[in-house]
């Protein structure tokens, strides 16, 4: 096993990724990526993603998923939460995301990386319409 060259081939396929979920998802929506994010392995690891910064409030949650030689980084909101996502509030999270590998079995950590994701809020039609009158009549 030769760290050097793991941690050398160790990072995500992309720097920044863009995503998009609707506005008032309930817990465990996931994010709609525009390509697969993540990291490629061909050595016996194991991979852990966390957000680090970028979601004061705790609405995401990072996972992982293996298939193949490819770690799916999955982003999801979380359960139970109070708040709701709104777009009128907060049109876009940007946050960082690092992944840590350790060898299958053992918890020493032998890379870390990291990774932007752009979070896209979209907008749903929940409100009411407004209508301002163009035309007032007044009596003197």
């Amino acid at each position: 096993f030769d760290l050097s060259t793991e941690e050398e081939n160790f990072k995500f396929t992309r720097n920044f990724y863009n995503v998009t979920i609707p506005e008032n998802s309930f817990g465990q929506i996931y994010v709609t990526p525009e390509e697969k994010m993540g990291i490629y392995r061909k050595s016996d690891v194991e991979i852990r993603y966390r957000i680090t910064s970028g979601d004061p409030d705790k609405f995401f949650k990072a996972e992982e998923r293996l298939v193949g030689d490819f770690w799916f980084l999955l982003l999801r909101t979380r359960s139970g939460n109070n708040h709701v996502l709104n777009r009128e509030r907060k049109d876009k999270y940007v946050l960082e995301v690092k992944a840590t590998v350790n060898q299958v079995g053992s918890k020493v950590t032998i890379g870390e990386t990291s990774a932007v994701v752009n979070i896209f809020i979209l907008d749903t039609n929940d409100l009411k319409p407004l209508f301002y009158s163009s035309e007032y009549v007044a009596t003197v």
